[in-house]
């Protein structure tokens, strides 16, 4: 960021390791992935989510967009699922997520609302979590966690 002002180019790096074993999805950190034996490493898949800190206007919008009217009371009220659903898709810049193709290359997933919205809830739950420490925590607050 420079000084008080975010620029498009502002962004971070979240790294983390994904082991999958049928249904079961396993995600560590960093630091998690770093304790592991090493045959074990080769079990798990790096991954990197580039993530942006919202402006203010963008942070005002995902806000905005977060608010529903309450089918009882008539009244515009806030949803905080629905706030990180739109919070998710707008501070995710890039990933390294791809498929395998049919001829069994690996293809990039591109970063859109489809499949940020397919994301499953560990990982889309890490992103947001790691953005919040880097971007809303205080110092004194990291440091305590």
């Amino acid at each position: 960021m420079d000084g008080v002002f975010v620029r498009d180019e502002d962004r971070s790096e979240v790294i983390f390791y994904i082991r999958i074993k049928g249904d079961s999805i396993k995600l560590l950190n960093k630091s998690e992935y770093s304790r592991l034996r090493t045959m074990d490493k080769a079990e798990y898949e790096e991954n990197h989510v580039q993530i942006r800190p919202l402006t203010w206007a963008k942070s005002n919008q995902v806000q905005g967009l977060a608010r529903v009217i309450d089918a009882k009371t008539g009244m515009r009220i806030f949803d905080s699922e629905l706030f990180i659903q739109f919070k998710l898709k707008a501070i995710i810049a890039s990933w390294s997520f791809t498929v395998k193709n049919i001829k069994g290359e690996d293809v990039p997933v591109p970063v859109n609302s489809e499949n940020i919205d397919a994301l499953h809830p560990i990982v889309a739950n890490h992103i947001v979590n790691e953005y919040s420490e880097r971007y809303e925590m205080s110092e004194e607050t990291r440091k305590n966690s």
